[in-house]
């Protein structure tokens, strides 16, 4: 078992194309969101997503 504080990590800005409107901020927890925590498990992804004034997501299905 390995233990995460919120505070690990570093906090990068997210390009990803289903953010609009703002600035969003991604700090992965475990997984490989980003290409960060390769070694971690590929089919489980957990992180802190931060959305700034005006940010959100767009509609998806």
């Amino acid at each position: 078992m390995r233990v995460t504080k919120s505070s690990d990590g570093d906090t990068n800005q997210a390009n990803a194309p289903i953010f609009t409107g703002g600035n969003v901020w991604v700090r992965a927890l475990a997984g490989s969101i980003g290409g960060q925590n390769a070694a971690d498990d590929a089919d489980f992804n957990l992180a802190i997503v931060q959305f700034g004034a005006g940010a959100r997501t767009k509609m998806h299905t």
